[in-house]
């Protein structure tokens, strides 16, 4: 069986979401229970998808208040990408 490609899957698990935003898998969990980050639980309660739609959408969302907040992580993720978009348009 072929694996799909991540950018392919319509949801993903949690694991996936932290890996792709550089955040332990307790911090989406804690904005999936606060309801700040859209989910839906599996039969038996204890595993959670994202939607692709629902993952932008929260990105989209976040402030600048939260990104200036979170230190950056040398792997990436969605606060280098806020960083380099600072500095680009501070250089224009």
């Amino acid at each position: 069986m072929a694996t799909q490609n991540l950018s392919e899957r319509p949801f993903l698990t949690v694991k996936q979401v932290a890996e792709a935003l550089s955040v332990n898998r307790n911090t989406v969990y804690g904005w999936i229970k606060k309801g700040k980050l859209a989910s839906m639980a599996l039969p038996g309660g204890r595993s959670y998808r994202v939607s692709r739609d629902s993952l932008e959408e929260f990105v989209a969302e976040l402030s600048q208040e939260q990104l200036e907040a979170r230190p950056l992580r040398s792997r990436g993720g969605y606060r280098d990408f806020y960083a380099l978009g600072q500095q680009r348009a501070a250089a224009s």
